[in-house]
């Protein structure tokens, strides 16, 4: 797999995110000026056009795409064709492209129980990437040590796939371990596998993957 070192590096530089159960609105739909300015995050589905949403996922270089392991078809360890399609809206969308090639998290196969969220995170890589100019990714960072420090979610869902939605004023909450997140914003099924933002250095870069939510006092992984 050409890829695998630089995920390896990928993997060490995000924490991944277990969004947190307080009771909050669904991410709204972002207007689309704000649409406009996040085409690297596009929907990840197995029927490209012809299906919703089942996850979202992050464009990293141009042509790798991050998400979370369960939305790659990798629960057993195996791989599956998936789309990825960026810009849509009820007016079309920009590009699609398919995966040829899938990297999952070494240890996401093997884990059971609710340790396994902290692993599930996984790379497409693209059977073409996009032109220069056409989709620009964010920058990938360590999530901020400041815990007032809100954070940015971003995704398409099953119901409403043609339009990016999101919030920028999620809070953090405390935390139970270094290797997960815990946000203040409802997520919903399609949210899967969508970034996790911070303001580092006065610009929104990527810290994270939307992987689950609580419910209760149990994880549940979004499909």
């Amino acid at each position: 797999m050409r890829f695998q070192r630089s995920w390896h590096r990928l993997i060490a530089a995000l924490t991944l995110l277990l969004p947190g159960g307080v009771p909050a609105d669904p991410l709204p739909d972002l207007a689309p000026a704000t649409q406009q300015l996040w085409v690297s995050v596009g929907v990840v589905n197995a029927r490209g056009r012809a299906g919703a949403a089942s996850c979202s996922g992050t464009l990293i270089a141009p042509d790798l795409v991050l998400t979370a392991a369960h939305c790659a078809g990798a629960s057993g360890g195996t791989e599956r064709r998936r789309h990825f399609i960026v810009g849509w809206t009820e007016n079309g969308y920009l590009a699609p492209r398919v995966s040829v090639d899938t990297d999952v998290h070494p240890a996401y196969p093997v884990a059971r129980g609710n340790t396994r969220f902290k692993f599930d995170v996984a790379v497409l890589q693209l059977d073409a990437p996009f032109p220069p100019g056409l989709v620009t990714a964010p920058k990938i960072s360590a999530p901020p040590d400041d815990p007032t420090t809100p954070f940015a979610l971003l995704g398409y869902n099953r119901t409403g796939s043609d339009h990016l939605s999101g919030r920028f004023d999620c809070p953090n909450l405390p935390q139970d371990s270094a290797d997960v997140l815990m946000i203040g914003c409802e997520v919903t099924s399609g949210n899967s596998g969508g970034p996790v933002l911070a303001q580092v250095d006065g610009e929104w870069q990527l810290v994270g993957v939307v992987v689950g939510r609580i419910g209760g006092d149990r994880p549940a992984a979004l499909a």
